[in-house]
């Protein structure tokens, strides 16, 4: 399946791109918006607020992925201990 990624400032410059794997998507949106714009909806926002990028083919989540260090609240265990550990 392709992956179109849908780039638009507001100066007026704009880019379309196609791609046919996640990791070259995730370089392409990730190199006009950085590593993690606001995510809003169907838009990825740059940090300054000036461009935005719509996706197709996978989701913004797919494209922007939060760092392997950060965890959700629901897998967080304030004892430290993690499923399958015995204290």
């Amino acid at each position: 399946m392709m992956i179109k990624v849908m780039y638009r400032s507001c100066d007026g410059y704009y880019q379309d791109a196609m791609f046919d794997n996640i990791k070259e998507a995730q370089g392409h949106a990730q190199y006009w918006l950085g590593k993690h714009p606001d995510l809003s909806g169907m838009y990825a926002v740059s940090n300054d607020g000036i461009a935005t990028i719509q996706v197709e083919g996978t989701t913004l989540d797919n494209l922007f992925p939060p760092p392997e260090d950060e965890r959700s609240v629901d897998q967080f265990d304030p004892d430290g201990i993690h499923e399958g550990e015995t204290p």
